[in-house]
């Protein structure tokens, strides 16, 4: 028999959304129910607040995320140009060598990459609500990330071609409300297709 599926929602904006319904309605919808006098409802309404205040909460610092987000985006759009300007007058000078590029991470990745032993690294984090991801693309164009069931069937595209990290799985569970291990994977990718070695498999615990 497949398990009922909870009442509580999964994401935070609907749960958001719930627990407003609630606090909004439940006044005059619980009144006059056997057993609920004015202060037992209105506890039971404060509960139901403090979900949604904590979850506007979140949305409200992912709306800061998302317009920080953009702000980087343009100033990579202004700035990277020069920089990259720069950095190629810098190697054009006396006094450069590989070396200074190698320390300061400014070397030409095609100029010292091989395509066929690329093998990313990545760290995953659990988090209440999603496991954040952490991954080195040693001189990949982007990483296509995977996802399992711990050691259940084969590994399903995640993210495909991601090139800014950290990311976020937060991938309802397959039983709502129910911890899951997860395994994850990378494979690096130039252009469009994969290439190199994947990575070690790692495993999380994901925390509804």
């Amino acid at each position: 028999m497949a398990a009922k599926k909870d009442f509580v929602p999964d994401s935070v904006k609907n749960l958001r959304n719930w627990a407003k319904n609630i606090v909004d309605n439940g006044t005059a919808q619980i009144t006059g129910v056997e057993g609920w006098d004015a202060a037992r409802i209105a506890a039971f309404l404060a509960r139901v607040k403090k979900i949604q205040d904590a979850a506007q909460a979140v949305l409200d610092a992912q709306a800061v995320l998302d317009a920080k987000g953009g702000e980087l985006d343009t100033v990579r759009s202004d700035e990277l140009p020069e920089i990259r300007q720069d950095i190629g007058n810098l190697k054009k000078s006396r006094g450069w060598n590989d070396g200074k590029g190698d320390a300061l991470e400014v070397n030409t990745p095609s100029a010292q990459v091989d395509a066929a032993s690329l093998k990313p690294t990545f760290a995953v984090e659990s988090k209440r609500g999603r496991n954040e991801i952490m991954a080195k693309k040693y001189g990949a164009d982007s990483l296509n990330i995977y996802v399992r069931l711990k050691g259940v069937g084969n590994f399903r595209l995640l993210a495909a071609k991601r090139m800014r990290f950290p990311m976020d799985d937060d991938t309802p569970p397959a039983t709502a409300g129910q911890p899951e291990e997860r395994e994850y994977q990378a494979i690096a990718v130039i252009g469009d297709e994969e290439v190199g070695q994947p990575s070690d498999i790692i495993s999380a615990v994901f925390r509804p």
